[in-house]
């Protein structure tokens, strides 16, 4: 069997199909960027980092960094988390921005 023969699609009942081309999962794909859109602050009290699949230290660029210790500062005087949307290796993921020691 030749990769071309295979269709990619979802059942959306039993033995009904649609299909889906190439074309159409690309445009699917999560746009990539740079930047950290938190989209809204939780209460951290509570929040068990031990229950993180992954955890990745972010440091900011020399631009940036006033702009983003104000925000990991006021964070941490009200035990914030920022919760945002990343993209990872073209999947887009969850993901908790809280500060972390100094």
């Amino acid at each position: 069997m030749l990769s071309e023969d295979v269709l990619k699609g979802f059942e959306i009942e039993p033995n009904r199909y649609v299909t889906v081309s190439e074309a159409e999962l690309e445009s699917l794909a999560p746009e990539r960027s740079r930047s950290i859109d938190i989209e809204q602050f939780r209460g951290g009290q509570g929040a068990r980092p031990d229950l993180l699949r992954h955890q990745l230290l972010r440091v900011p660029r020399w631009t940036t960094l006033r702009s983003f210790a104000v925000l990991l500062e006021g964070m941490r005087e009200t035990d914030h988390l920022g919760l945002s949307w990343i993209v990872l290796r073209r999947k887009r993921h969850l993901a908790a921005l809280r500060a972390y020691r100094d």
